[in-house]
């Protein structure tokens, strides 16, 4: 090797001097074992799409579609309640007077006595009978039901007209949280609710997204004129198909559409088929903090 110049000599201790400052990562030399992170904020994992991952599905909460994004990064929140509701369940004490008159009426002052007191076994409430209960909607909230294929369709009527519906599920006790719980023998609208007042993480909840096929089913069952039995109006030549039509010039969904979508997404995720509604006494909600 020759002899080095004073130009050669001055630069090799420049660059030895300028390394200290360089921040360009060098490859590794030796492979390291990569470590499982936990997902950053608001990224989902597989267990908010898999119900078998985890404790079972407590509750279930029907939502616009337009709210699924800020869920999976924010959870479930609560929420400041309409003058709707609060109107509504403040009504409650005027409903439970009129459900005492009617089982006066339908049975005698005697007998309806003896089935407030759950003495009487032989009437439609099975000795099951409590009093219509209060939900103080004054507080924020947000509003569940049990995990059934017939809760579910009938949640869907808080969506917005014309919006499309979707449905998550917290794992667990639900009254776990605080909150306040009706069985739907407690409830005015003979339907199980729970009114949460705290936030639920995302890594708590299911999410219960509808696909293709159950659009698909939803759309043959609001499309009435296929369903046996029925007549969806005194024109028999009303064509098959309209409301999807319709659906496509206004871009609204009908009516009764989340019903049968909640229904069928209920279904594919074997939430319990027992219909609350007309067997409603059988089920006391002993595992909603009663």
């Amino acid at each position: 090797m020759g002899r080095l110049r004073p130009i050669d000599v001055a630069f090799t201790f420049l660059k030895a001097d300028l390394q200290q400052y360089d921040t360009t990562q060098q490859p590794q030399q030796q492979p390291q074992q990569q470590v499982a992170q936990p997902p950053p904020p608001g990224q989902t994992i597989l267990a908010n799409y898999d119900q078998n991952m985890g404790e079972p599905i407590g509750a279930v909460r029907v939502i616009p579609q337009r709210f699924f994004s800020d869920v999976a990064v924010q959870g479930v929140q609560p929420l400041a309640q309409s003058t709707h509701n609060m109107g509504f369940d403040a009504r409650t004490v005027a409903s439970e007077s009129r459900r005492m008159r009617h089982l006066d009426d339908q049975y005698g002052i005697d007998r309806a006595k003896r089935i407030r007191e759950g003495k009487d076994t032989g009437d439609h409430y099975e000795g099951l009978y409590k009093p219509l209960k209060t939900i103080d909607t004054s507080l924020p909230g947000t509003w569940w039901t049990k995990p059934g294929v017939k809760n579910a369709e009938r949640a869907h009527t808080d969506i917005p007209r014309g919006e499309a519906a979707t449905m998550v599920g917290v794992r667990g006790d639900p009254s776990r949280f605080k909150g306040q719980f009706r069985d739907s023998v407690e409830s005015p609208e003979s339907f199980p609710e729970g009114f949460l007042h705290e936030g639920i993480d995302p890594k708590d909840l299911v999410f219960m997204n509808p696909t293709e096929e159950d659009y698909e089913d939803a759309w043959k069952a609001t499309d009435r004129t296929r369903n046996e039995g029925r007549k969806f109006s005194k024109n028999p030549n009303v064509p098959k198909g309209w409301q999807q039509r319709k659906f496509k010039e206004t871009g609204n969904y009908p009516l009764m559409y989340n019903k049968y979508l909640m229904s069928a997404v209920a279904k594919r995720h074997g939430l319990d088929p027992q219909n609350f509604f007309s067997n409603q006494y059988k089920e006391p909600a002993a595992s909603w903090g009663n």
